[in-house]
């Protein structure tokens, strides 16, 4: 599934849908899809830019920043070994 999200509110409308999944504000204004108390993506960041941060298996991880606009989340560098 391909989804483009422009805003919080279309990241929000997008979580909601999702099967047994919740949206709560943490750290700020950032909205944080859970799904059983779990972190699954974040839209926003402390410099309020709509930055979309999501969890990816480990081969996800070493194939997406070979994309345009794609890059690891700097505390997932540390947690992966890289910096």
């Amino acid at each position: 599934m391909r989804q483009t999200f422009s805003s919080g509110p279309a990241f929000e409308a997008f979580v909601l849908a999702l099967p047994a999944a919740t949206l709560v504000r943490q750290w700020g204004d950032s909205s944080v899809g859970k799904v059983g108390g779990k972190i699954f993506a974040i839209f926003g960041d402390a410099a309020g830019d709509g930055a979309l941060s999501f969890k990816c298996s480990d081969l996800a991880f070493q194939m997406l920043p070979e994309l345009e606009g794609i890059r690891p989340a700097p505390y997932s560098l540390v947690r992966n070994g890289g910096r």
